[in-house]
């Protein structure tokens, strides 16, 4: 089965591609950034750090140890820098490395989120109701928008690698180089 991926030449109908993928960069690196202070300030607050905490990563809520998310953020912070620079700077093995990063932080969050939703049944058959939407929707919304960077950073990668591929050669004829 063959499937021809779309190649965006604008990001929202407005910016161009490397602007948007610059601009989805910066917003993402914010986000994490106010994850880790939420997290630094429900330690300050006296938050028993023995204890797992609610956290929200790339959409799925789940709850684990702090340490846990200061690492996770601080990897996403680092492969966001990693996609700001080769965006910048037109880098295409930085745009794949980030590219790679997105794809395995998507599939492990699909994947996160299928067990989380599966133990909240077992657990607590009443909650089902009032969280399933709003989750599903939080996680479908993060997984949409990781999915639509990917696809304008598959756009920037073919343009960049087209434009370097375009060479001019001279027509002479034969035995004479001028």
């Amino acid at each position: 089965m063959y499937l021809d991926l779309p190649v965006f030449r604008r990001c929202c109908c407005c910016l161009p591609v490397r602007h948007g993928i610059i601009a989805f960069g910066y917003f993402h690196m914010v986000i994490a950034c106010l994850m880790i202070s939420l997290e630094s300030w429900l330690l300050t607050k006296g938050y028993d750090a023995s204890k797992p905490a609610p956290t929200v990563f790339n959409g799925v809520g789940f709850m684990v140890q702090v340490w846990v998310v200061f690492v996770l953020y601080a990897v996403d912070i680092v492969f966001t820098v990693v996609l700001l620079v080769g965006a910048h700077r037109k880098r295409t093995q930085l745009l794949k490395v980030y590219a790679y990063y997105a794809i395995a932080t998507c599939c492990s969050s699909l994947v996160l989120f299928i067990i989380m939703r599966c133990q909240m049944e077992e657990d607590e058959p009443y909650l089902i109701v009032y969280t399933t939407i709003t989750e599903t929707s939080l996680a479908a919304a993060a997984l949409i928008i990781k999915i639509y960077l990917l696809l304008l950073i598959r756009s920037e990668i073919k343009k960049l690698e087209q434009n370097c591929e375009l060479r001019f050669s001279m027509k002479t004829e034969e035995g004479n180089p001028f």
